[in-house]
């Protein structure tokens, strides 16, 4: 039958999805949409809940694909989860096992362990790392050491170059781990790890570190003075290397700031994604750029968004001080490593999909069109669900874009420069060439086609 045709059945039960509370009830929390209370007893409905989870994981892989559009289809985020591994296998369909819960997942397909472009891979190596400052925590609090949160930044304006600051803000914390305050309180500091992060708001690129610094210190008051020590030394390495700021551009916290912020490593994307177009004082994630540029179509955000992808494409996510892993029990394991599925609880493959029918052929889509929708038959009702999918065509779902308030041409000001009598662009106070634009003109920075005009 046809069934047989397009995928080989290999557990024909039916998986029903189910989100519980319990031992994941931190990771339930973070899927959950605001206002969800996840506690027993009066927590929200599971269909509620679980609508959520296949909401998030639907957006993931719509946002995935406008990433692919963004970078060129050829770009390895084009192949992930798109491009099978074997023509010849095809794709296989999992049910992976929690103890209080069930998930769907693919087999057999590449995947690009990006932790900066792909917002699945992302999702996956986000769920690894903050296992692991989970334990790092953990290991720091049996042998007494304070974790204290040390942001640094500098000051920023709409005219600077992201590339530029990133790289001035890395010479500046090199400068600071060899300035004599620094090597100075070194037996203090049993270790650190450094997090990357960047915004942009009103005024431009925000690019800002996150250290957690494991203080050798009596009390968590003595480890916030001691890193308070570093405010002088951090202005003077920001001078150095051709930045500048004031206090602002330092914050020591105590180990509630340091555990709350290892609480959201990964989930901040997706909190801010729920109901939050703009985060706090005006600026955008990338995911937030991302997520603008795909369902709202705004070529201004996708424009900023293929900026931070040429800049930060290839750097790392999570710096730790040498030897510290060890010290701490904690293995080592790449972005790929951790974007693989593999490791994963319990996991039983319930069909196979086709390979013509993943790819489709001249007027068919094939399944990788639809996989949320795959992902959630294979949830409810196992092998069948799949094959009803899979056989149906079409696409996943879309939101309907939010055309957001309208701007007339009269009203834009100076905010993206005028042209001049003689008809020559005369910048304003922001990177991007000014609307409208004509169908066929690039992005600078090599951006993408747009056939989308205001």
């Amino acid at each position: 039958d046809k069934g047989a045709e397009m995928w080989r059945e290999t557990d024909s039960r039916p998986q029903d999805a189910v989100v519980g509370r319990g031992a994941d009830r931190a990771e339930s929390a973070f899927f959950s949409a605001p206002g969800e209370s996840q506690s027993g007893g009066g927590g929200a409905p599971l269909d509620r809940v679980t609508k959520s989870v296949r909401q998030i994981r639907m957006d993931r892989l719509r946002h995935q694909r406008g990433a692919a559009a963004l970078l060129g289809h050829s770009h390895r985020v084009g192949l992930c989860q798109w491009a099978m591994i074997s023509r010849h296998d095809g794709v296989g369909v999992d049910i992976i096992d929690y103890p209080d819960r069930q998930r769907s997942a693919f087999t057999g397909v590449q995947r690009c362990g990006s932790v900066w472009l792909c917002p699945c891979c992302s999702a996956r190596i986000s769920e690894v790392r903050r296992g692991e400052l989970n334990g790092l925590l953990s290991w720091a609090r049996f042998r007494d050491l304070r974790p204290v949160m040390v942001t640094l930044t500098a000051r920023h304006g709409r005219r600077d170059d992201l590339g530029e600051l990133l790289e001035r803000l890395k010479k500046a914390k090199q400068r600071l781990h060899r300035h004599r305050t620094w090597t100075g309180m070194k037996p203090l500091i049993a270790g650190s790890v450094t997090a990357t992060e960047v915004t942009h708001g009103r005024h431009g690129w925000h690019p800002h570190l996150h250290m957690i610094l494991l203080i050798r210190a009596y009390d968590e008051g003595e480890a916030v003075m001691i890193a308070n020590d570093l405010l002088p030394p951090w202005l003077a390495s920001l001078h150095g290397a051709g930045l500048d700021g004031t206090g602002a551009g330092f914050k020591a916290q105590g180990a509630a700031a340091a555990g709350a912020y290892v609480g959201k490593w990964g989930a901040a994307e997706e909190l801010a994604l729920q109901g939050q177009k703009v985060g706090r004082g005006g600026g955008r994630t990338p995911a937030q750029l991302l997520a603008a540029a795909v369902d709202d179509h705004d070529d201004d955000a996708g424009a900023l968004w293929q900026r931070f992808a040429g800049v930060f494409q290839g750097r790392r996510q999570l710096v730790w001080s040498r030897g510290l892993k060890q010290a701490a029990g904690i293995e080592e394991a790449s972005d790929e490593d951790a974007a693989a599925e593999d490791a994963k609880p319990v996991r039983r493959e319930i069909c196979r999909i086709d390979p013509a029918d993943w790819r489709g052929g001249v007027g068919r889509k094939g399944a990788r069109h639809r996989r949320g929708l795959v992902l959630d038959a294979a949830e409810d009702d196992g092998a069948a669900g799949v094959a009803r999918v899979v056989a149906a065509g079409g696409d996943d779902p879309r939101p309907e874009p939010d055309p957001g308030p309208l701007i007339e041409a009269e009203d834009r000001g100076n905010l993206f420069g005028k042209r001049s009598a003689q008809g020559e662009y005369v910048p304003g106070d922001d990177i991007i060439p000014p609307p409208p634009y004509k169908g066929g003109i690039m992005w600078p920075e090599g951006g993408v086609e747009h056939s989308h005009i205001r």
